[in-house]
């Protein structure tokens, strides 16, 4: 059921920005990218996350600033996706 309202709100999206506090890799943005591309559905994709390398050490605010995921960048990143 999910999948099919996932489905349907992505063929009526101009993009989809997904934000996981982990790796990028099996989590949620790929799940959705999988979805995506064997559905041929046409609509912009960025998937925020820890890419697949030894993460940073520090705060969480530090991590997810360093990341892109603070919450200004995730308003700057999401403008840039509906632009495009």
């Amino acid at each position: 059921m999910i999948k099919i309202h996932f489905l349907e709100f992505s063929k009526n999206s101009k993009a989809i920005l997904t934000i996981e506090e982990h790796s990028i890799f099996g989590g949620l943005g790929e799940c959705c990218a999988n979805l995506i591309a064997q559905n041929n559905i046409d609509t912009n994709l960025k998937i925020l996350g820890i890419p697949d390398e030894y993460m940073i050490n520090g705060s969480q605010s530090d991590v997810l600033d360093y990341y892109n995921m603070s919450p200004e960048r995730i308003v700057e990143i999401s403008k840039d996706l509906l632009n495009k």
